[in-house]
């Protein structure tokens, strides 16, 4: 079906409202995305020949009396995509059909740090971890430690030196199949809005506390976006004036209490001079020392750990709190291997059990914790292709 430009972008509204509220009718796709009725059944019909979508059955019309609505869904296995995440301390890989669902898995520890930012590190470990799969590869997605802008293809955009010769162009062209890039919370967003089974058409705030510390936000069922990349950048405001130089050159920024980074930098000073903390039985080094080392002595009482990891809580609850007053959002999604120590996640919760006092201030957010899982941003990446590369196709 050859489609003009307009037909291509009602396409693509249609199947993206089908992936996030399916199963759903045309009835309310018409209704809830102002396409008319007819242009619905007209986009859908093409969509069910390609194999896009599949009927599953009919469902009684609240609207009108004895009408019967026939229900859209999204067929599995139609086609199989892969996703990717380069971070600082891994590189991770899945393959997942079309729906999200993930078929097999595989991270990566590259020998040395030089490796770890190493692009032909990267193509050799994706290329083997392609020709591992059996089922053909449409598109492959990568979520990247940084922003992605078509205008500079090559590089990703972000302030850490250690990814300055990571060629994105060099990376395409070793690949037959189209390779898509975004950023690693933008694409666990699109993993959130895509492949949940509940209805996610409300606006959202998705929250990653790792290395560094970023939220994505989906308006009216787009990330939105803009040229400004600090727009996100949550780690680098200012929750403690009198705190310590962040690398941004601010004092006192969230990133300095609460990201893994920082957080691994204080556990190591506990390690040097502090001879009876648990880290020193979890680790043989402070350069061996781990963040689930850092995790689990918190678990075992070491009370200097735990008091660092109290302490990021507070100012996390501070800077949710301060989101709630500015971002309409319904949900705020929170994500993070910090929580894989459960007294935490009581812990936030607690901080932002506040009844605000504002006039005609009626609700709050529901601030939501993610299962962690060191896959997502790989799962965000299929999410990216699946966006990029079917959703949004064909293109002219």
């Amino acid at each position: 079906m050859s489609l003009t430009k307009k037909q291509q972008l009602i396409r693509a509204t249609i199947l993206d409202k089908i992936y996030a509220e399916r199963p759903i009718s045309r009835i309310d796709i018409a209704k809830d995305t102002g396409i008319t009725p007819a242009t619905v059944s007209t986009i859908t019909a093409a969509l069910l020949e390609e194999g896009h979508v599949l009927e599953i059955g009919q469902m009684d019309s609240q609207s009108t009396a004895g009408r019967k609505k026939i229900l859209l869904d999204i067929p599995k296995t139609h086609a199989y995509f892969i996703g990717s995440e380069i971070s600082e301390s891994r590189f991770t890989f899945v393959l997942t059909d079309n729906t999200g669902d993930v078929i097999t898995r595989e991270k990566h520890y590259p020998s040395d740090q030089l490796a770890m930012h190493s692009i032909t590190d990267y193509i050799q470990t994706l290329k083997r971890f392609l020709a591992s799969i059996n089922q053909p590869v449409r598109a492959i997605g990568i979520s990247l430690p940084g922003h992605f802008n078509q205008q500079k293809p090559k590089e990703i955009l972000t302030n850490n030196a250690r990814w300055e010769h990571f060629n994105l162009q060099t990376l395409q062209a070793e690949f037959s199949q189209p390779i898509y890039f975004d950023n690693n919370v933008n694409a666990m967003a699109l993993a959130k809005r895509l492949f949940t089974h509940e209805k996610q058409s409300d606006n959202f705030i998705y929250f990653h506390v790792g290395h560094g510390m970023h939220y994505s936000y989906m308006f009216e069922n787009k990330l939105y976006r803009k040229d400004n990349y600090l727009i996100g950048e949550m780690g680098h405001t200012i929750v403690n004036p009198e705190g310590e130089l962040c690398e941004c050159g601010k004092y006192g920024c969230l990133q300095t209490y609460a990201s893994e980074t920082w957080l691994m930098k204080k556990a190591r000073l506990v390690y040097q001079s502090n001879n009876t903390s648990f880290l020193r039985e979890l680790s043989v080094s402070e350069e061996e020392l781990t963040f689930d080392n850092v995790l689990t002595a918190a678990k075992l009482g070491d009370r200097t750990v735990t008091s660092l990891l109290h302490q990021a809580i507070k100012y996390l609850a501070v800077s949710l709190t301060n989101l709630n007053m500015m971002i309409d959002a319904k949900k705020v999604y929170v994500h993070g291997k910090i929580f894989k120590y459960t007294p935490l996640i009581d812990l936030l919760h607690e901080q932002l059990a506040f009844k605000p006092l504002l006039a005609g201030f009626e609700k709050r957010q529901e601030v939501l914790l993610e299962p962690y899982s060191p896959f997502s941003g790989a799962v965000g990446g299929s999410a990216i292709a699946i966006t990029y590369d079917l959703i949004d196709f064909p293109k002219n």
